[in-house]
């Protein structure tokens, strides 16, 4: 029962919450509608009553923790459980980041754990639910939050539920991959629905109709609909309503239906130009590589940016070229028409411009330049013998540089090299003359001749040919007096400086690039982002694409286009904030890392309300998933307000510490959790 703003049109009618002739709301509950449904007779005080399920006062299970004896029990009573801090951390021994941050988030929501905690929920597990997992979601799920709220553990490793979330992911592993938080949490909330469902009837749906009716009676009537196959905590608790309307291009009928939401996801606002970071890397040696920001669109070209770039750097677009590279390696270089949307989907690694002069001398050849550091790796074998092997380590800055096509000895293209890479080597002073320049190649032709006469000299490097598709293709350029010469075009063809670790800490110079002031002057002009900002466009009207069909229920013909729109009927009691950061477009994954501003106190929605009945509600932030990192990898953390001491805290895995409020909004910021301010002030007398 996976339920979200997202993907409404295509799915059958469900719901719909209305405010009845009494004036309450059904679907999402009042205060005294929710605590009753937790066991509460006591209204005046909106206490919940905390009672174990009737003639079950031995049930027991085992811990979680693996400090702990794994025969030790927790036995449940007719008495409230003794809560502890909640301050537990959760362990993570296998990239399971993403399942600790949801349950720390679920820990501290105080409804949702009470219901758990004080074992109402063995009141209503359904085991004969065919939808569900008979059961075993909520009991584990209920076992570990009893050990996270006792106290007596710093951290758990949470082994029996990650053993049942794993055994009920039919459709997929997410324990074998990097998984989405926001889509686990909705797997976790549609297992528990189905586990505690109150709903006997499970079969099949009932077709409403829905044309020409108001509002408020087909929302009625979607509700009971619904209500009569999913009853359940999670509802009284998540579920809030979405209306989604529709108008037909072709007979421009409108279109109305209603959908139970658990989610609410806002879509981030998407900028028509994009910031492309790019480091520069100057011809000229006495100048240093240095980082700049260049907004752009990504329907210009190449061309373009460089056009905006050399503006910054004070050079001619000519003589800049663009390329991709990672792992210290350029994988292509860019055609100065190339499209940007081309670039974005190509520089994950990063985006390098290189300043390549003319020259009109002597003729020349461009080519790349890399450094490699040689280590060798011991292997054992059998008996007493032991097997060395070698393999190149790439590191530091790609270059390229200009070499003569002329015939020249070893050690003229070996000085030839050591000065074009002055910036990262440490040159041997003799080779330069007055003027600070390398000494003629007439002087080094005769120095070479005469390299028999003198003692050998220690290089820094050795140079060796390389073809960049086969690195074992490496060939070494011979220092036995021979003329070598370069072909004008390289093609795969790389020049390759062959480090050892002795040299390069000898010659080799680090580089720290500087940062440009166009980085500042970019963040200082981006606008702040808020939350309002997101619901805004969550709100607007949409233009449906080309390729978005669907079939109008009054013409009868296939609907190309049309436009639609989302508003909130009606608000759960904990509302699910989604920040669409990640998007898949033309086989491309991208993620938004802007930062949203969003209240720690009195979140107000009714200006996006279309329920005009609906009595105005306001919402206290009680968790946040975050998510560092980019669209195909990263980690998750949570933050949590603790109900004990009514502070914020950072759950990193088993990591815990205190935040302060003005370090709970970041841009991280990938799913929120609000609660409704008159349930908090409820939950806290209690």
């Amino acid at each position: 029962m996976s339920i979200s703003s997202d993907n409404l049109l295509d799915k059958e009618t469900k719901s719909s919450v209305v405010q009845d002739e009494s004036g309450a709301i059904g679907g999402a509950f009042n205060r005294e509608e929710l605590y009753s449904r937790l066991g509460n007779t006591d209204n005046e005080n909106a206490k919940i009553a905390r009672s174990a399920r009737p003639g079950n006062s031995n049930y027991s299970w085992s811990l979680e923790n693996g400090e702990q004896n794994s025969n030790q029990t927790i036995r449940s009573s007719n008495v409230s459980f003794k809560r502890g801090s909640g301050l537990c951390g959760l362990m993570n021994p296998n990239r399971i980041c993403f399942m600790n941050c949801v349950v720390q988030c679920l820990a501290h929501c105080p409804p949702l754990a009470d219901y758990f905690l004080d074992d109402y929920y063995l009141q209503e597990l359904n085991v004969t639910n065919p939808r569900g997992t008979k059961g075993e979601m909520a009991r584990t799920f209920g076992k570990l939050l009893k050990n996270m709220w006792s106290g007596e553990y710093k951290y758990l490793l949470a082994r029996d539920f990650k053993m049942h979330a794993e055994k009920f992911t039919n459709q997929y592993d997410p324990f074998q991959q990097e998984f989405d938080a926001q889509e686990f949490l909705t797997f976790v909330l549609d297992n528990l629905h189905e586990d505690l469902n109150r709903a006997k009837e499970h079969k099949g749906g009932i077709t409403i109709e829905t044309e020409g009716r108001p509002d408020p009676e087909l929302a009625k009537e979607t509700w009971d609909v619904y209500l009569k196959r999913n009853d359940s905590i999670i509802v009284d608790l998540f579920h809030g309503l979405l209306r989604s309307k529709l108008i037909c291009p072709n007979c421009e009928t409108v279109s109305v239906k209603f959908d139970p939401m658990c989610f609410l996801s806002l879509p981030l606002p998407v900028d028509k130009e994009k910031v492309f970071k790019i480091l520069y890397v100057p011809y000229d040696q006495t100048k240093n590589e240095t980082r700049f920001e260049v907004k752009a669109s990504e329907s210009s070209r190449v061309q373009d940016l460089l056009v905006k770039l050399s503006a910054l750097i004070g050079c001619e677009t000519d003589r800049l070229a663009l390329a991709a590279v990672s792992n210290h390696h350029i994988h292509k270089f860019f055609s100065k028409h190339d499209s940007l949307e081309v670039v974005n989907v190509a520089y994950r690694g990063g985006l390098h411009v290189y300043d390549i002069p003319e020259h009109h001398h002597a003729p020349s050849t461009v080519i790349p330049v890399y450094h490699w550091e040689v280590k060798s790796v011991d292997t054992s074998v059998a008996g007493n013998n032991r097997m060395t092997s070698f393999h190149p380590c790439l590191f530091g800055t790609p270059s390229l540089i200009t070499l003569p096509t002329t015939e020249c000895h070893y050690q003229t293209i070996h000085r030839l090299v050591a000065s074009k890479l002055s910036r990262y080597i440490r040159i041997d002073n003799s080779n330069i003359n007055d003027n600070n320049c390398l000494r003629s190649e007439d002087d080094m032709d005769i120095d070479s001749e005469n390299e028999s006469d003198k003692e050998p000299r220690e290089e820094a490097f050795t140079l060796y040919v390389v073809n960049t598709k086969d690195a074992s293709s490496a060939k070494k350029i011979p220092n036995n007096g021979q003329l070598i010469k370069f072909p004008e075009y390289q093609g795969d063809q790389c020049l390759v400086l062959q480090w050892t670790t002795t040299s390069i800490r000898k010659y080799f110079k680090s580089q720290t690039p500087q940062q440009d002031s166009s980085l500042l002057t970019l963040e200082n002009k981006t606008r702040k982002l808020n939350l309002q900002d997101c619901l805004d466009i969550f709100a607007s009207t949409e233009k449906l694409e080309s390729g978005n069909t669907w079939n109008c229920p009054s013409c009868k013909k296939p609907s190309v286009g049309g436009t639609k729109k989302f508003d909130v009927w009606t608000l759960p009691n904990v509302l699910i904030i989604n920040l669409k950061r990640f998007s898949y477009i033309v086989n491309r994954h991208d993620k938004l890392n802007k930062k949203v501003d969003y209240p720690l106190e009195n979140l107000k929605l009714n200006d996006y309300l279309v329920n005009k009945n609906h009595p105005s509600v306001s919402y206290n932030l009680i968790g946040v998933i975050n998510h560092y990192g980019g669209p195909s990898e990263g980690h998750y953390t949570a933050f949590a307000k603790n109900r004990v001491d009514n502070e914020w805290y950072c759950f990193d895995d088993s990591n815990i510490h205190k935040l302060k409020e003005k370090d709970v909004v970041t841009s991280t910021a990938y799913v929120l959790l609000y609660m409704r301010n008159d349930l908090m002030k409820e939950e806290n007398q209690s």
